[in-house]
């Protein structure tokens, strides 16, 4: 069964995205610790979005402007989702089936 790409690469709006791209300029933001974005709605060209998950001490707000600093519109998550944790796999990797699910 195919399950799409390992290397974190999606398209969106037509655009192909390295989503760990948009983690490591999460990640540099001084109030968040670790953060996944995931693409939703993959099949579906109209709900077809990122996602950002961010263990952080900023609001979702203050996130959403620090990206739109650094990055292209395409980039940014539609949503951002601040989290106490990141769910982990029993390898100790963030559980992004967990996260696809919430």
């Amino acid at each position: 069964m195919f399950r799409g790409r390992v290397d974190g690469q999606v398209k969106v709006r037509g655009h192909r995205i390295e989503t760990g791209e948009i983690e490591a300029l999460l990640e540099q933001h001084p109030a968040v610790t670790e953060a996944a974005v995931v693409l939703r709605n993959p099949d579906d060209p109209i709900k077809c979005h990122l996602k950002a998950y961010v263990a952080s001490q900023a609001t979702d707000r203050e996130l959403r402007r620090w990206l739109v600093q650094h990055l292209p519109d395409v980039m940014v998550p539609q949503k951002i989702e601040v989290v106490p944790v990141l769910p982990r796999t029993t390898a100790g990797k963030v559980d992004r089936v967990a996260l696809a699910e919430r």
